[in-house]
Order: structure tokens, then sequence, then C-alpha cells
């Protein structure tokens, strides 16, 4: 996977570093983005806003739009930027950006050589030095320098920004002008980027690189440069999921450091996605040398973010038309997928799951079974196909996940993308670890325990309840259409409906499942009848924080009572218990299941049948019900 990376990034190794180290700025949909502009006009005394210029594609690159996740103590002289403390400065801190561009050129002054650099820095010094003195009072900015802003402080300068933008309009970045000439056009600004990502970490000495294997005299050890923190030398274990050793001694020389900058870069940049709060990146490795040129790699990532990104779907056509684009433009050559599931705090890079060496053709198989899965559902259970999974991305909203409340990010993030890691790669999913998370998921939807990310507040929780439990069904099909279950049965019940027996084989029960699925659409037609009185007592006999075979004996006592006095015991329904009581009998010595368990299977066959009571009635009434 690391290779991947490389080759990417030695597309990129005639670029300058300014060039591969900016970064795409992260957008929303729907909002227009303007570019910042501050200039200093040292011949009128005053400070000049321009928010005219709109973003677009590569605007990052013109305005060297670079984030290196430097600590707070390390000099910020980034000269464009997103916080607005750069500058303004913060009371009590020397936060602007003029004290790091003066510590940082004073450090290059000394060690570069070149005269006229070494001029061009010795001007700008003595420009910063009217600067500070004619807009900044120990280095925070003099509001009454802003042309037309009559505020006095970072909140009204906000405000003052928010009047001037239109509707659906935000600030993209901001960026330092002296005179209308940009900051980052300076010589000198480039060699500060080059600087403080390849010299400051750069040693001497003689080594063999670990990638390259060639002999060296300038290499690196020191990787917290690096956009993604694959390498942490004193951190036994931290890249072994990504390169399958212990790289207590790694080091690379200077070509490998920088086209691993590079290829870090271009990744995060290109290949970074989203499935619901989770990140995750895409990244491809060739098997045989990349096929295209350094020009064609942005549209080749386009296309790969769309027809590799498991969590898209497309319908056939639209399939096809992708395909036959990437064929064209030879982008198809052999390649492996990888898949690095992350969580990215300031300077920590914290990897979840990694998914190594996926064929194309998985992918592929994926779409393909998925297809199948809708067209499926479509056909045999054409009253539920709006609970149809549309996407492998709705996964993430089935298998319940806690989030901290403090900084309101997800807790059980390993959960979810080793789940997705077992559907990428191929591997048999453990049913009990899923029945158990939705055992979890439905008592967080029944009892609005919001502790959990799916759940919302809803007037109604049994029926927030009911479609979960309906959502895990489709789950349960697509995993089965996939081959990653085990177990199931295509068992021929006779004696129960042609829908009840469908729907069971489609969900793979055995015969243990079978009898509380069956025992639980009774509690369905019972609730059904008792919601006619405003409520539905008879959930209150299932007890949801798991039931033992003994409460399993009483309950099925229970709801035969139920029926006869409800009035329900139609002959079809007397077939329905008897042969969920017989089911339950014959496995009586044998049992298996776990309480949650049979918690869950009772409540598959309510919410079912509950759905279909629901259907019928809108059928009688010739309309849906209010």
């Amino acid at each position: 996977m690391i290779k991947g990376i490389l080759e990417i990034g030695n597309l990129n190794k005639n670029k300058q570093v300014s060039e591969v180290a900016t970064d795409i700025p992260k957008r929303k949909e729907n909002i227009i983005y303007k570019i910042g502009k501050i200039n200093f006009n040292l011949n009128k005394d005053i400070i000049e806003i321009d928010l005219i210029e709109s973003y677009g594609p590569g605007k990052e690159e013109v305005y060297k739009f670079v984030q290196l996740k430097l600590s707070g103590r390390q000099n910020q002289f980034f000269a464009t930027f997103k916080d607005l403390k750069r500058f303004v400065g913060e009371s009590g801190k020397k936060y602007s950006i003029w004290l790091s561009i003066e510590n940082e050129l004073d450090d290059l002054y000394q060690k570069i050589n070149e005269k006229p650099m070494k001029e061009e820095i010795e001007n700008f010094l003595i420009t910063l030095k009217k600067i500070k003195e004619n807009f900044y009072e120990d280095y925070l900015l003099d509001f009454s320098k802003i042309e037309g802003f009559k505020g006095q402080n970072s909140s009204d300068f906000k405000k003052f920004i928010k009047n001037k933008l239109g509707k659906n309009e935000d600030v993209i970045f901001w960026t330092i002008l002296i005179n209308e000439e940009k900051l980052v056009d300076k010589t000198f600004y480039n060699e500060l980027l080059k600087k403080k990502i390849i010299d400051d970490k750069k040693k001497i000495g003689h080594i063999t690189c670990s990638f390259c294997n060639k002999k060296a005299d300038e290499y690196f050890d020191d990787f917290a440069r690096l956009p993604i923190k694959f390498f942490i030398n004193d951190k036994v274990g931290f890249s072994q999921n990504l390169s399958n050793r212990w790289e207590g001694n790694f080091v690379l020389c200077k070509d490998c450091y920088l086209s691993l900058f590079s290829g870090e870069k271009f990744i995060l940049n290109n290949f970074n996605q989203r499935v619901g709060a989770v990140s995750f990146l895409i990244i491809p490795e060739f098997i045989a040398k990349i096929p295209f040129n350094q020009e064609k790699v942005r549209e080749w990532s386009e296309l790969t973010n769309n027809v590799y990104n498991p969590f898209y779907f497309f319908e056939k056509e639209k399939l096809k038309d992708l395909l036959e684009r990437y064929k064209k433009h030879k982008y198809l050559t052999y390649f492996l997928l990888n898949y690095v599931f992350y969580q990215q705090n300031n300077q920590q890079f914290k990897i979840f799951t990694v998914v190594k060496d996926i064929p194309r053709n998985r992918l592929d198989e994926i779409r393909e079974k998925f297809i199948e899965y809708k067209e499926n559902i479509f056909t045999k259970f054409p009253n539920l196909y709006s609970f149809r999974l549309n996407s492998m991305a709705e996964i993430y909203w089935i298998i319940p996940l806690r989030f901290s409340k403090v900084d309101n990010k997800i807790i059980d993030t390993p959960k979810i993308t080793n789940l997705f890691a077992s559907i990428l790669e191929g591997r048999k999913i453990n049913s009990s670890f899923l029945v158990h998370e939705f055992w979890i998921g439905l008592k967080a939807k029944y009892y609005k325990n919001k502790s959990y990310h799916n759940v919302k507040n809803s007037e109604n929780t049994e029926k927030e309840m009911n479609e979960y439990i309906l959502k895990t069904h489709q789950l349960i099909f697509l995993l089965r259409k996939l081959n990653l279950l085990n177990g199931g049965t295509k068992m021929h019940i006779e004696e129960i409906n042609e829908e009840f027996e469908k729907y069971i084989q489609e969900a793979g029960f055995n015969e243990r499942q079978i009898s509380l699925f069956l025992l639980g659409t009774l509690i369905g037609d019972i609730g059904t009848k008792q919601a006619k009185y405003g409520s539905k007592p008879i959930l209150n006999k299932i007890n949801f924080q798991g039931m033992s075979l003994e409460k399993l004996q009483i309950l099925f006592n229970e709801v035969y009572q139920k029926l006869q006095q409800e009035k329900l015991l139609y002959p079809d329904v007397e077939i329905i218990y008897e042969k969920a009581k017989e089911l339950f009998d014959k496995h009586l010595k044998d049992w298996g299941l776990k309480p949650y368990e049979n918690v869950y299977y009772i409540l598959s066959g309510f919410s079912f049948k509950t759905k279909l009571n629901i259907e019928k009635a809108k059928e009688k009434k010739g309309g849906y019900l209010k």
C-alpha cells in the first residue's frame, strides 16, 4: 500500500515543494466560496478587504494554501490561512503571522548563500517593521486601520465580513497582500515551505533507504511533517497494518521522502472520502507501471473516486458509462485498492481499520450483487421495497454507534469499520455479532437512548423501532446475497402462507429463529387489534433486556390466551401458532439462542407483521391512513 502512495508521489516529483504541499480546502454543497484578500496598503496606511474573487479548482495552488498542522508552539508563518487569528492576533499571545515570518526569515537568512534572496529578505524585513509599527500594537491588530470598518474587536470584524458576503457565500481561505502583491509570491516564501517540510527534518549520515535500497548521505527518520502519520519510529506496531513489518529503524532518502510526502498530500486531497462521520482514504496501487502521466492523474483520480468508492451506488447504465470512460482513457490497467479508515485531530492521525490489496473486480462483484439484491426485494417483497438499502453507506445507520457528548465524535468507530472491512474482503460475518448490535439498536430506538448516533426525536418510538428492525432484515438479505453469513435454511413450511415462507427463507432463519419469528407475527396481530383502543399492552410481555427459555415458555402461553381474548384465533392464525410451538418444543433441549437473540427474533416477526397489517389496512381504505 505504501508503494501505491510512492507511485502517485513520483508523478509529481518534478513539481516544487510549494505545489505538492498545497491542500484542497473542504467545502459544503450549495455554498459559493470567496477568496478573502487582506491588502496592507502602505501608501494609504489602510488595510483593504477584498472578497470579489471566487474560489475554483486550482486556486489553492495559486495562493499556496498549505496546512502542515504544526503544534501551537511552532512558527505558523503561512500567509494563506483559514483562521483570522493569524491576521488579527490574540490577546495575551503573539499569535499573528508576522512574528512567525520574522523568526523563520531570520533563521533562513543565516542558512542561505544566494545574494538575491538575502536582499529580498532584507527588504522585506524593512517592510515588515513598517507593518508592525503602523498596523499593530504588541502584535494585536489596530482595527481602525481597516477600510470601511467601524467596529472595535474580532467579533465585530466577523460580522463586518458576514455583511460583505452575499447569501450562501463564505470565505474559503484568507491571503495576505502588501501593496497588492501576494506575500506567497515572494521567492523566500517557497524557500520557507521547503525549509519547514524538508530541511528542518533532514539529517546527514550514511544510510540505506528503506524504500529504494539506495545509499544516501542525506536521510529522514522523523516523519512528523508527513500529512498521514504512517511511520512513527518510537511506537512499536504503529505501522504494521500498513507495511506488514516493524519499522523501528525506518529511514528514507530525500527523493523517497519527497515522493511519500507528495503522494500522501495527493491522496488526502483527491481520495479522501466519508461514510457517515467516518473518514476513509482510497489508495490505489498499480501492479505494473502507471499508464498515464502527471496531466492525467487528476482525471484518473476523479473516475477512481466514483467507480471504486464502495459506498457509492450506481444503476447499471451509469456504472457501464463510467467503466467505458475508464477504458477510453486507458485507466483500467490492473491495480489493487486499499482503504484506510481513520480519524484526524490536529496532530493525531488515528487509524481504525486498514483494508489491503482488494482487486478491482471485488468492487464490481459487490455492485453486481447489490443490484441483484435490490431487484430481488422489488420482485419478492414490493410492499417492503421502501425499506431497501440504496447503498452500502446506509449500513452506517443500522449498526448502533455511541458518540461522545463532549465532542460529538463516534466512540465505536472500529465496530463499523471492521464490518465494512469484512464486506470488502469477503470475510464471513458472525451473525451473533450482528444480532447483538441489532438488539442494542432496537432498544435504543424504543427507549429513545440518544447516546447512540442513529436515534432521533420521535413521537412514535414503536414505529421507529419497527422500521429499524425491517432495515436490519435488509442488511441480512444483502449479506446473504454476498455470501457473507453462515447458516440459513431453505426449508419448506407448507402450513404457513407463502409471504411468510419467502421472507423467512430470504433471511435464512433456522428452526429456532423461525419459531420466535412466527410467535412475533402473532404478537403483531394482537398489537394491531389493541392499537384500536389506543395502546399495545402486549409489548409489555416482552422483556427488551433479554428473555430466557423459561420466559419464552410463559410467553407462548400468554400469546395464546391473548389470541383467544381478542378473538383472533382464526384457522390460519392457529396454524401459525401451532407451527411456532412445534418448532419451539422440538429444540427445548438444545435451544442455544441467547436471551438478547430471543428478543430480536420475536420483535422481527412483530415488526414484519405490523407492517403487513398496516399495508392491508391501507388497501382496504383505498389510500393511506392518516
